[in-house]
Order: structure tokens, then C-alpha cells, then sequence
């Protein structure tokens, strides 16, 4: 008999195959290294510039506008990166192959480190500027709400940019290997 989580875990196959073969047929030529490398290091200029607008708040809060606008083109960019990537980081077990999942493992480690050391940036400046008296003092909160956000969406990234970016192309099938061709 098939338990609960066998079930949910053939149906998260099921559904990731799906939306898989949807993707390849909406962006074809998106699904190669050369495409999946460019569109990581655009979507981590956007998060570094996220970074760079949380810190400009500390001077002005029209910087907000920045932060909140490079964090929804990040998101942004990190959507793209999943399609061409077959959204392999959030694929279920049986929907890869021991490669991949090593792959993703090891990506989802370095991610969580990130994620982890990333949020001590945000707090040690938070901490170290608080103390701080005088007309700066409401800036110091919406620098450490930015980086912490900031470094909250780097680690939510890590893994996906870091899959994407090592990711091999899929070799091409030959049809006369195959037995297909006639």
C-alpha cells in the first residue's frame, strides 16, 4: 500500500513534468547555457542594486522606491532563471536524476549559507548604527528592514542562480542513433 507522502511525492513529479514540457514549448531557445548564465548575471546585478538602494535609503527615502523596484525585477528575473533552468531547484526527488539531485543538494547548501551569514550583515549594521542619536535614527530601521530583505532574497536566489549557472546543455539526440531516421 502506498502511503500519503508516496502519493504526494508521485503527483509533485507528475505536475513538474507537466509544467516542464509547458516551458520548453513556450521559450525554446531559452533552455541553454549561454541564455541561463546571462539571465543569472542580470537578475544578481538586479539584487545587487536592491543592495545598493537599501543603502541609499540611509540618506534619502526616495530610495524606496529603488529597493522596492529591484526587488520586484529580481523576482522577476528569478522566474526567468527558473524556466530556463526547468525550475530544477524546486523539482521533487523523483522527477531528477542523481546528478541533478546532487546538483540541487549542494546548491541548496551553499543558499543556505548565504541565507544564514547574510542576515548577520543587516544585524550587525543595525546594531552598530542604533545607537546612534539624532535625525538619522528612523533611516537606521528602513536600512536594516532593506539589507535584511535584501539578504533574505540573495539566500532565496543562491540556489537557483547557482543550478542555473553550472547546469550542462542537453546533449542533442542524433536520429540515426536512434533508429528513428529512415
Amino acid at each position: 500500500m502506498i502511503s500519503r507522502l508516496q502519493r504526494l511525492e508521485q503527483w509533485r513529479a507528475g505536475r513538474y513534468d507537466l509544467r516542464r514540457a509547458k516551458y520548453q514549448k513556450i521559450l525554446p531557445g531559452w533552455h541553454n547555457r549561454r541564455v541561463r548564465r546571462r539571465l543569472v548575471a542580470v537578475t544578481l546585478a538586479l539584487n545587487v542594486a536592491t543592495w545598493a538602494s537599501a543603502v541609499a535609503s540611509y540618506f534619502t527615502l526616495w530610495a524606496m522606491i529603488g529597493v522596492v523596484a529591484f526587488m520586484l525585477l529580481t523576482l522577476l528575473g528569478m522566474s526567468l532563471v527558473k524556466i530556463a533552468n526547468e525550475d530544477v531547484t524546486d523539482a521533487p526527488r523523483a522527477a531528477l536524476d542523481e546528478f541533478e539531485l546532487r546538483e540541487r543538494d549542494a546548491a541548496r547548501s551553499v543558499g543556505f549559507f548565504v541565507f544564514w551569514v547574510g542576515g548577520f550583515v543587516p544585524y550587525l549594521v543595525l546594531v552598530t548604527l542604533a545607537p546612534i542619536d539624532g535625525p538619522y535614527r528612523g533611516a537606521v530601521a528602513y536600512l536594516g528592514a532593506y539589507l535584511v530583505l535584501s539578504a533574505l532574497m540573495l539566500g532565496a536566489i543562491t540556489p537557483i542562480l547557482l543550478s542555473a549557472w553550472a547546469r550542462e546543455d542537453a546533449p542533442e539526440t542524433d536520429p540515426y542513433l536512434e533508429g528513428e531516421a529512415g
